[in-house]
């Protein structure tokens, strides 16, 4: 005695098209990996305000082109903490041009305000770890898409977890005497 369902033509056409639409969505998340999560926030990066800030990140971070989507989403984590953004982003784009050495940038940097030398570090700190804000208010923005693995992407296996709070590293290990 074999049992069978019936299954009418329109019920396997619904199959075959939710089956085909969920490989698209699979295979376009894996052609853009990252941007899929910030394509919601990407919607205002018009603003002459983010445009300032990607101007002065790719100056302070080294790199010519740096991700907008990225961008934006630390952008507007920093501009909900701090209200004079755009002011210490005039601040610092006056003094800082993308042909500067290191250390340039540093005296430059040095003969602002506290404000825009703050803003400055932030932006270095957002870019490279992939954290806006310390302490209880620190946000992780990016984890693998943070710079500082792009030097040793070609060596070094990057990690696709914490490990830990943010910084962790930074405490020495406990070692246990036997």
């Amino acid at each position: 005695m074999s049992m069978s369902t019936d299954v009418s033509p329109n019920g396997r056409r619904r199959f075959i098209k939710l089956l085909a639409s969920t490989t698209i969505v699979g295979a376009a998340s894996t052609v853009l990996p990252g941007q899929v999560v910030w394509a919601i926030d990407s919607g205002g990066s018009s603003d002459k305000t983010f445009t300032a800030f990607m101007a002065a990140s790719e100056i302070i971070c080294g790199y010519p082109t740096l991700d907008k989507a990225l961008g934006y989403r630390i952008f507007t984590l920093m501009q909900n903490r701090n209200k004079e953004l755009s002011n210490q982003l005039a601040t610092l784009n006056n003094v800082l041009n993308a042909d500067m050495s290191s250390a340039a940038m540093h005296n430059a940097v040095q003969g602002t305000d506290n404000n825009a030398q703050t803003l400055f570090s932030d932006i270095l700190r957002a870019w490279q770890l992939g954290i806006v804000g310390t302490g209880k208010e620190a946000r992780v923005v990016a984890y693998e898409y943070a710079l500082m693995y792009t030097p040793i992407a070609d060596v070094v296996v990057l990690p696709t977890y914490a490990r830990g709070e943010p910084h962790y590293w930074a405490q020495p290990p406990v070692i246990k005497s036997m």
